[in-house]
C-alpha cells in the first residue's frame, strides 16, 4: 500500500501567492479574507450537522435495537409465565394425589388393624388370649 506523499510548499507556490495577493488591492484582500471565514463558517456548520445526523443515526438504531430486544424479552417473560401456570397446575394436581394416597394409606391400616390382630402393635387393646407373634405357629394359649 503506497500512499501519494504531499508535496512539500517550495518557495515557487509561495512567491507566486505573494505576487497574487500583491495584485489585488486592500478591498479584495478584505473580501476574500471574508469569503474565506464564511467558508469556514459553512464548513464547520456542514461538519456540526453531519455529526448531528450521524449521532442521530447511531441513536434510532440503538433505540430500534433496544426495542427489539425489549419485545424479545416480553415475548420469553409470556413463555415463562405460561410454563410457571402449568407448573404450578401439576404441583397442585400432585399435591392433591400425594393427599389421597396418604389417607388412603391411613384408612388401610386403620381397617387391618381393627380387623387383624396381626397387624396391631403390642399392647394395643388385644385380648389376652391372642398372641402378640406373628412368627409363632401357636394361635391361643
Amino acid at each position: 500500500m503506497s500512499r501519494k506523499r504531499k508535496k512539500p510548499v517550495t518557495k515557487k507556490n509561495t512567491q507566486k501567492n505573494s505576487e497574487q495577493n500583491s495584485n489585488f488591492s486592500d478591498g479584495e484582500e478584505e473580501k476574500n479574507e471574508e469569503q474565506q471565514e464564511q467558508e469556514e463558517e459553512i464548513n464547520q456548520t456542514l461538519k456540526k450537522k453531519t455529526k448531528q445526523i450521524n449521532y442521530q443515526t447511531r441513536l434510532k438504531s440503538r433505540v430500534s435495537e433496544l426495542e427489539k430486544q425489549l419485545s424479545n424479552l416480553e415475548q420469553e417473560n409470556e413463555q415463562f409465565k405460561v410454563k410457571e401456570a402449568i407448573l404450578q397446575t401439576k404441583a397442585k394436581i400432585y399435591k392433591e394425589q400425594l393427599d389421597y394416597f396418604q389417607k388412603f394409606m391411613n384408612n388401610a391400616m386403620n381397617f387391618a388393624t381393627r380387623n387383624n390382630p396381626i397387624f396391631s402393635l403390642p399392647g394395643m387393646g388385644l385380648s389376652s388370649g391372642v398372641n402378640n407373634n406373628p412368627f409363632s405357629n401357636e394361635k391361643f394359649n
